[in-house]
C-alpha cells in the first residue's frame, strides 16, 4: 500500500511538511519527487492525493510539473527519487510490487 511506502520513505516530520502548505524548498522538491515517484510506482492520483493530504485535481498540477522538472533532468529532483528508489531497495525494505 502506498501509505506503507511513504512511512518508510519519510520521517513523521517530513510527512508532516509533505502533507502541509509549505511552498519552501526543499520540501516543494521532495513532495514533487514523492509524487512522480509513487506515480511511477503505477499508484493512481487519488491514491496520491489521499496520502498527501491533497485534491487529486492538485496533485495533477504538481505532477506535470515534476514531469517538467524530470524531463529537463533536474539535479535535485532526480536525487530525491534516486534516495527513494535505494531506500525500498535496501535489506527489510518493502517492494513496491508486493504492496498493493
Amino acid at each position: 500500500m502506498i501509505e506503507k511506502i511513504f512511512n518508510q520513505l519519510f520521517s513523521e516530520d517530513e510527512r508532516e511538511k509533505i502533507r502541509s502548505r509549505i511552498r519552501s524548498e526543499p520540501i516543494e522538491t521532495m513532495r514533487k519527487a514523492w509524487i512522480l515517484f509513487a506515480y511511477l510506482l503505477d499508484y493512481s492520483t487519488y491514491d496520491i492525493a489521499w496520502c498527501t493530504g491533497r485534491k487529486s485535481r492538485q496533485v495533477k498540477y504538481l505532477l506535470s510539473k515534476a514531469e517538467d522538472l524530470f524531463s529537463v533532468n533536474d539535479r535535485t529532483l532526480l536525487n530525491c527519487i534516486d534516495k527513494y528508489e535505494r531506500t525500498l531497495e535496501q535489506p527489510g525494505g518493502t517492494d513496491p510490487e508486493n504492496n498493493r
